[in-house]
């Protein structure tokens, strides 16, 4: 997990998700945006979590983890003001871009 300036990178042990929407974590204590207290505490929690589920609607990316958090990642294009929302680099080299 890398926190860069005005994006945030998720590694996988190879794939990495690069969100340029800052993400938001919602668990069992409730949901998170990247601006509130604990949002970070709460995302590197996930660290060595395996993912369990990954799918995507036309409003946002999310990724379950078997702690039963998710991150959403959202691809409106209100949301965003690059031309990107999100980049995907699969364990394959293939590269998804939304």
């Amino acid at each position: 997990m890398e926190f860069l300036i005005d994006y945030l990178q998720l590694r996988f042990d190879g794939p990495c998700l690069t969100a340029y929407v800052y993400p938001k974590i919602e668990d069992s204590a409730g949901r998170l945006s990247w601006d509130a207290p604990g949002f970070r505490d709460r995302l590197c929690e996930q660290i060595g979590v395996q993912v369990a589920d990954a799918w995507a609607t036309d409003a946002a990316v999310f990724l379950r983890f078997d702690s039963g958090a998710i991150i959403s990642v959202s691809i409106r294009d209100e949301d965003h003001t690059g031309p990107e929302a999100l980049q995907f680099t699969g364990e394959d080299g293939n590269i998804w871009v939304v």
